[in-house]
């Protein structure tokens, strides 16, 4: 109860109220260093698929401060996670983030908060597309297993969140993308065995998946971090377009990234953004008036099939109680993995087949009926969680690893 009390005060952004939470002894976010001493619990058992997905929500929060030793074998005994670092300073005006370390586990995990205030859904609006530097311009040491031709320079992400993360090009402040790295690259280093046996996770739900998202795809081309870094996102928008959902998938294809990627059906946040604003007035115009889109693509303001968004990524949807699946089963969730059709380019334009990955879905085979429509409520906390206990026993046993050897052997 106090690990979800935490939780909600973090992601509300509270400093005070997670101080009081884990005793009187406040965090000192400053130093990474600074870390908490959990209590050991010599029950813990290591965690599948579905104990990790939810080991994600529980993985920062500490129940008893102190200062840790540092010795290999205090190390290996901490079950419980610590909370390292927290980002909510200006929590009204920008992203909020925490940071913890899981000896257990061997994780250091960031986690981002979903959308809550009115910049979270002002970031949200901002849909259309900027192109950004490939990952591996970030760091130049990382772009040696690649050929120089195989660098895109075409790689566009959802204007938002990219400026939450980046800052725009205006700012010289430093970016939270760069706070965040700096302390996480702390971490790593300040001790032996994190460097040799922890691995980087990261999550968020919605707004934070989709942040989680992105700070991945840039995150796994340090060459100061351990690989691969694994993505756990819930409920999260689409990002980018499909340069960027390539890209992303050569990164995983090279075993530096893995995404898990949990949707429930009819999610209407998960459904979108389809296409970029400047897109939409393209096909808009196209439709409705020739003469007008004669004008618009003599003015140069027309925008082709490269500002339409894609997801990436290993995905489980998650249908509520007795729902149908698409073979006609009631199974709970499914699992699907779109990583050959990305590379081949075969998932289309704007006309995709698979509205999951690209957003746009044919529906001429049937008619849609009051269970097929989107529902806000498919978006909440909760409904994943009721989804998510019901699949336990199919995720029981199910890691990410297999998942990928399993999924994309096509690739």
């Amino acid at each position: 109860e106090e690990a979800l009390n935490a939780l909600h005060a973090l992601m509300q952004g509270s400093k005070r109220t997670l101080e009081n939470v884990g005793g009187s002894d406040a965090i000192d976010r400053s130093n990474p260093s600074n870390e908490t001493k959990p209590q050991t619990n010599n029950n813990h058992q290591p965690k599948d698929l579905f104990g990790g997905m939810l080991d994600m929500w529980h993985s920062c929060f500490p129940t008893s401060p102190s200062t840790p030793s540092t010795s290999d074998d205090k190390i290996e005994n901490y079950t419980v996670s610590t909370i390292t670092a927290v980002g909510d300073e200006k929590s009204n005006d920008e992203l909020v983030y925490v940071a913890g370390i899981n000896p257990a586990s061997k994780r250091i995990t960031v986690a981002f908060r979903g959308s809550t205030t009115m910049t979270d859904f002002l970031t949200d609006a901002k849909m259309d597309m900027v192109k950004v530097p490939d990952p591996r311009h970030f760091f130049a040491d990382a772009t040696k297993s690649f050929e120089k031709d195989e660098i895109d320079e075409d790689i566009c992400i959802h204007q938002g969140f990219y400026e939450y993360l980046f800052g725009d090009k205006t700012s010289k402040k430093t970016s939270k993308f760069e706070e965040i790295m700096a302390h996480v690259q702390a971490l790593f280093d300040s001790n032996p065995i994190y460097r040799s046996k922890y691995k980087l996770y990261v999550t968020g739900h919605s707004l934070g998946g989709a942040l989680a998202t992105l700070f991945g795809f840039y995150a796994c081309s340090s060459p100061k971090l351990p690989k691969p870094i694994s993505v756990i996102s819930v409920a999260s928008p689409r990002v980018g377009n499909l340069e960027f959902a390539r890209t992303f998938t050569e990164f995983e294809s090279n075993g530096v990234l893995r995404h898990l990627r949990i949707a429930n059906h009819k999610d209407p946040v998960t459904l979108g953004p389809t296409v970029s604003h400047k897109r939409a007035l393209t096909l808009a115009t196209m439709a409705l008036s020739p003469l007008g889109y004669l004008a618009l693509k003599l003015s140069g303001r027309d925008t082709g099939a490269e500002e339409t968004y894609y997801h990436a990524g290993m995905k489980i949807k998650l249908r509520k109680e007795g729902e149908q699946g698409a073979d006609g089963g009631a199974k709970g969730c499914e699992l699907s993995y779109s990583g050959a059709s990305i590379l081949s380019r075969e998932v289309g334009s704007d006309a995709g087949a698979d509205e999951e990955v690209s957003g746009r879905k044919s529906v001429t085979s049937s008619k849609l009926g009051a269970s097929d429509l989107p529902l806000a409520s498919y978006h909440f906390g909760s409904t994943y969680a009721e989804r998510m206990a019901l699949v336990e026993s199919d995720l029981n046993g199910l890691t990410l690893n297999k998942l990928y050897k399993e999924k994309s052997c096509k690739i």
